[in-house]
């Protein structure tokens, strides 16, 4: 009985490891290009016109430069308005936004809504109402975006079976933990696209939805995850546009970071999930609800099966079996050293390689135990 739980354990450990890279070979055999364009609007039809919404809370230190780039962007202003959502009082917004008009007097419209502290999702649903273009775009104040972004991200836009899409962001600041995850992130969304051309998940950097299908955000959900999955609950597509860049820093500056980041994205997406729940259905959404499960559930529930892998190997040990006093010495071992790279990292001393990602995995990994036991709870993070 413990070792067919052990064996249980360890396969769906290791499932959501191993689903990137399933995914990244079987997109080999696809042939879905993107930006998916396959009913394209005329040539001669005008510029869809675009609200950008910029949620902002505690300080605006970089707003000014945020919508510098937006006028510097190769899209027409003429076809852009830009919605300054201020949650809460906002310490030098609006000096910020005056700064910005006094030195792009023709820059695209500004508008700037004041609003009480109630989060980011009741401030993106609050200007989504007040938004004049056909394409809401949110982003976030600290992400720059390259000059061709809200181009490309528009222009992936113009197939009518594709209801939203997000671009990628990238990281200014090095850091090699999460460096490479975000570009397994972005590996995975380019084979997904090519598979279904849409994707499970997106960058709330950068992400755009057309008005007539936005919804409002509900508390405690992850807005991108929902905007997301409420765009493929109605069978349309979600898509990637890669050349749509935004740039940006690590989102995790130290590691107690990293552990309340994961635990407030975890307990979001697993509420996101919840309002979406037809989607993780195979008999509705096929190999869809499949990607989900591996790429959004199971990701998420590691560190649960992480623990009943190594209290069932220790109880296997207890009785003498050579393999399981193997693995577990092995999984002691890898803990013990992720455990003493955690405590380091958090103080700030420096470490190489192999510990600064084994303090990254372990950090995750409790805050994503965290998110999981908040949820299970009814506890939901709605203040950002």
């Amino acid at each position: 009985m413990i070792a067919s739980i052990l064996i249980i354990a360890v396969f769906f450990s290791l499932l959501p490891a191993l689903f990137p890279f399933v995914i990244i070979l079987l997109s080999y055999f696809f042939k879905h290009q993107y930006p998916l364009i396959s009913n394209p609007s005329k040539e001669t039809e005008e510029l869809p016109f675009v609200s950008i919404l910029i949620p902002v809370h505690n300080k605006a230190l970089q707003l000014k430069e945020k919508l510098t780039d937006i006028s510097n962007s190769d899209y027409p202003g003429s076809r852009i308005e830009i919605i300054v959502l201020l949650d809460g009082e906002v310490k030098g917004a609006k000096k910020a936004a005056a700064d910005y008009r006094a030195a792009e007097p023709d820059g695209p419209e500004l508008n700037i809504i004041q609003l009480p502290r109630a989060g980011k999702n009741r401030a993106l649903s609050s200007g989504a109402q007040k938004a004049k273009g056909s394409l809401l775009l949110f982003t976030d104040a600290d992400a720059r975006i390259k000059q061709s972004a809200i181009t490309r991200l528009v222009e992936t836009l113009k197939n009518h079976e594709t209801g939203g899409a997000c671009g990628r962001h990238m990281l200014t600041s090095e850091s090699t933990a999460q460096k490479a995850y975000w570009d397994m992130e972005a590996k995975i969304k380019s084979s997904e696209m090519k598979i279904f051309g849409s994707v499970t998940a997106s960058y709330g950097t950068f992400i755009a939805i057309k008005k007539h299908l936005f919804l409002p955000i509900p508390d405690g959900v992850t807005d991108d995850h929902y905007i997301t999955l409420s765009v493929a609950a109605r069978g349309l597509k979600f898509a990637y546009s890669p050349e749509a860049i935004v740039y940006i820093e690590k989102p995790s500056k130290n590691l107690i970071m990293e552990i309340t980041r994961k635990r407030r994205i975890t307990s979001q997406s697993f509420y996101s999930l919840k309002a979406w729940r037809t989607l993780l259905n195979p008999f509705k959404s096929g190999w869809y609800s499949i990607c989900l499960w591996c790429h959004k559930v199971l990701r998420r529930l590691f560190p649960v099966f992480a623990i009943i892998t190594f209290i069932s190997t220790l109880l296997l040990s207890f009785h003498g079996n050579t393999a399981a006093i193997i693995f577990l010495v092995l999984q002691s071992f890898f803990y013990l050293i992720s455990i003493f790279a955690l405590i380091i990292g958090i103080r700030k001393q420096k470490l190489f390689k192999p510990l600064r990602l084994a303090a990254f995995f372990l950090a995750a990994n409790i805050g994503m135990l965290l998110g999981l036991i908040d949820f299970m709870r009814g506890k939901k993070a709605v203040i950002w």
